[in-house]
């Protein structure tokens, strides 16, 4: 019956991994973060937080106090911490976060994460930083330092013989690519949702990078 039914799935969703998003800058980072609350996943009571090297930041669910300055001050939501210790921060059931870090990392410290990685054209990449810089409110960007990030994340790669990652790039979720968020659903073992439903609303959805 749909008690039984409505049990079962509730029982599906808490059971889910722990998700990380490890992303290139400027591929879609929350877009994807969009996607995960689509499919049922959530940031935590605070919002999503970004790990990075040293440090994270919590940044407010849109609609929530606090989401437009984070946008334009990301300090007012940081927290200095060595970013392993971060991830123990969302080591539990149906959360996620996101963050740039470079494959050089420990994967072990991600054994407990489903994976996924995001990528884009460094070139496209570099186009959507320079309307970043003109759109954002945050001023310039390092470019050079971006870049090379970029190279680093897309290195992760090499990784997938020794841990499960899904990639995906940023064409494939701007572009509604239903065949490809499909294998995404899977990956995830989540109740399964229409995956052209599931897009369409996350690009309607505001986030934190989202500029004109």
């Amino acid at each position: 019956n749909g008690a039984s039914c409505y049990t079962i799935l509730s029982k599906q969703m808490d059971s889910r991994k722990p998700v990380f998003v490890l992303s290139q800058p400027k591929a879609g980072t929350y877009l994807m973060a969009n996607i995960l609350l689509e499919l049922g996943y959530t940031g935590g009571p605070d919002g999503i937080m970004h790990i990075s090297n040293g440090k994270y930041e919590t940044y407010p669910y849109p609609g929530t106090p606090g989401f437009y300055r984070a946008r334009t001050d990301p300090n007012s939501v940081r927290t200095e911490m060595h970013w392993y210790k971060s991830l123990d921060l969302i080591k539990k059931p149906n959360h996620f976060a996101v963050g740039h870090i470079s494959w050089a990392k420990s994967p072990h410290r991600f054994a407990d994460f489903d994976v996924i990685l995001l990528t884009r054209p460094l070139k496209k990449i570099k186009e959507s930083l320079d309307r970043w810089d003109r759109f954002s409110g945050r001023g310039a960007s390092n470019h050079n330092k971006v870049l090379r990030l970029a190279e680093e994340v897309g290195n992760w790669r090499s990784r997938k013989d020794m841990m499960p990652i899904f990639e995906i790039t940023y064409d494939d979720m701007r572009n509604c690519n239903v065949e490809r968020i499909d294998e995404l659903q899977e990956f995830l073992k989540t109740p399964k949702k229409d995956s052209k439903t599931v897009v369409e609303n996350a690009l309607a959805r505001d986030s934190v990078t989202k500029v004109s």
